[in-house]
């Protein structure tokens, strides 16, 4: 029981500074966090990720259950994968109050926002061509690409307002990822303290850049700071709740079956989410090898001490 003790303090811990830093960031300094920054992030994440998969979960889940652990590890990557081709377009629902709150007279399109990579596409008075890419393949889906020709470097605040709708279901997007992430916490912890605590390492700079995309997104549909904040708990507070439906269901499901489970659903993460940005991002490279050597020195060390 101990274990859910950590691990609800620790996604406590992450979902408030998901929530407050997003917010506060991205309100008061625009121009410091851009695109590339956050995809850098994503890859020291993804480096520690890809790693704990490996090196961690993979190798308790075939030692527990060698015959099975296969199996559990494909219902993993199931799950994951129906409840985001299913479910975020009905999570958008919910996310949708807070944009109609801000704008009464808001008429809203509900196609463009059932799924979570369609690009939503405009002109302005100069004839140039915006493409706005919701969030986001998910959460990892996790970056705007708002194409411009002049810099990569650009604030991912913007000053027009990006389409309500999109923004609508990149946050739906989020909430189902940040859930899955809180599973990955609970389980990590039952693993014991050293594999949480850099679980929770890992997913921080994984996790933290969501608080600043939905920030980002918010404030750019011009929705006011408190409806932004909200957006941005919403999707925090998912966290938390994964790891407390972890604490309940875990007391009658074995531990090799969730094991299993996050194996799988942390491998779908690491290479369908995380390692697409890496390749896509300045940088991210080297920053995602350094974090893959770092943890496994890390790890190597502390296996050392038993």
């Amino acid at each position: 029981m101990i274990e859910y003790v950590y691990a609800f303090g620790t996604s406590l811990l992450l979902a408030f500074l998901t929530a407050w830093l997003g917010v506060a960031i991205v309100s008061k300094r625009p121009k410091w966090f851009n695109e590339n920054r956050m995809n850098l992030a994503i890859s020291l994440a993804a480096g520690f990720l890809v790693s704990l998969a490996f090196t961690e979960f993979l190798p308790h889940a075939v030692e527990r259950n060698p015959i099975n652990a296969g199996l559990y590890i494909l219902t993993g990557i199931t799950i994951i994968f129906i409840v985001e081709v299913y479910g975020t377009p009905y999570l958008s629902r919910i996310d949708k109050w807070a944009f109609r709150n801000d704008h009464p007279g808001f008429h809203d399109h509900y196609q463009e926002a059932s799924n979570c990579g369609h690009d939503h596409s405009h002109e302005n008075s100069n004839g140039h061509k915006h493409v706005h890419s919701s969030y986001v393949q998910t959460k990892h889906h996790h970056h705007q690409n708002h194409t411009h020709k002049s810099s990569e470097l650009a604030p991912l605040q913007h000053t027009h307002v990006i389409s309500p709708a999109a923004a609508c279901s990149a946050v739906a997007c989020l909430i189902v990822c940040t859930f899955f992430d809180g599973l990955e916490i609970a389980a990590a912890f039952r693993l014991g303290g050293e594999t949480g605590w850099l679980t929770v390492v890992g997913l921080f700079f994984h996790v933290l850049p969501d608080g600043l995309i939905v920030a980002s997104l918010g404030l750019s549909s011009r929705l006011s700071v408190s409806t932004t904040r909200f957006l941005t708990i919403l999707v925090a507070s998912s966290l938390v709740l994964g790891v407390i439906v972890a604490a309940i269901t875990g007391s009658f499901v074995p531990r090799e079956v969730v094991i299993g489970l996050s194996t799988g659903i942390l491998i779908y993460v690491s290479f369908l989410h995380l390692i697409p940005v890496v390749a896509k991002t300045k940088r991210g490279v080297p920053t995602f090898l350094v974090s893959l050597i770092l943890y496994s020195i890390l790890i190597s060390i502390l296996h050392g001490h038993h």
